[in-house]
C-alpha cells in the first residue's frame, strides 16, 4: 500500500519504458515533480526485459509506452506476464498516445493494470500510480 506521504513516494522503484527521448525527459521530470526518485528509463523491449531479468532490480511499477520500436509496450506486457512470477505480479500501466476504447481493452486483456493518455498529465500520473500499487485497476 502507499500511503500520501512524500517519504512514500520516493520509496517507489519505477521502470519506464518509452522510445522517445522528449517524452522520457518530460514524464522523468513529471514523476520527480510529484516525489518519486527511484526512476530507471529503458528505452526498447530487450533492456526492458534485461533490467527485469537482474535480480538486483526490484520495481514496484512499470510505465510502459504501447509504441515501442521493436516490439509493442501489449506484446511486451504479454512476455513479462508470461515469464517468472516476480516478473508476473509487477503493476503495468500503459501510456499511449491512442486512447481509443480497443487500445484500452488490449492493454487491459495484455495484464495491464492502468491507461494513461499522452500527454501525461501530472494529477492523472499521481492517482493512476497510487490506485495501480494500492490494487486498484483503472483503465
Amino acid at each position: 500500500m502507499v500511503d500520501e506521504s512524500q517519504d512514500s513516494l520516493n520509496k517507489v522503484r519505477i521502470l519506464y519504458v518509452e522510445d522517445d527521448f522528449i517524452n522520457q525527459i518530460v514524464v522523468k521530470n513529471l514523476l520527480k515533480s510529484l516525489g518519486f526518485e527511484d526512476i530507471v528509463v529503458a528505452d526498447d523491449a530487450q533492456k526492458t526485459l534485461k533490467l527485469l531479468e537482474n535480480s538486483k532490480n526490484n520495481f514496484d511499477i512499470i510505465l510502459m509506452d504501447i509504441g515501442l520500436p521493436d516490439i509493442d509496450g501489449i506484446s511486451l506486457t504479454e512476455k513479462i506476464r508470461q515469464s517468472n512470477f516476480k516478473l508476473n505480479s509487477i503493476p503495468i500501466i500503459a501510456i499511449s498516445g491512442n486512447d481509443d476504447i480497443v487500445n484500452q481493452q488490449k492493454s487491459y486483456l495484455a495484464g495491464m493494470n492502468g491507461f494513461l493518455s499522452k500527454p501525461v498529465e501530472k494529477e492523472q500520473l499521481l492517482l493512476t500510480i497510487k490506485d495501480v500499487i494500492n490494487k486498484k485497476i483503472v483503465l
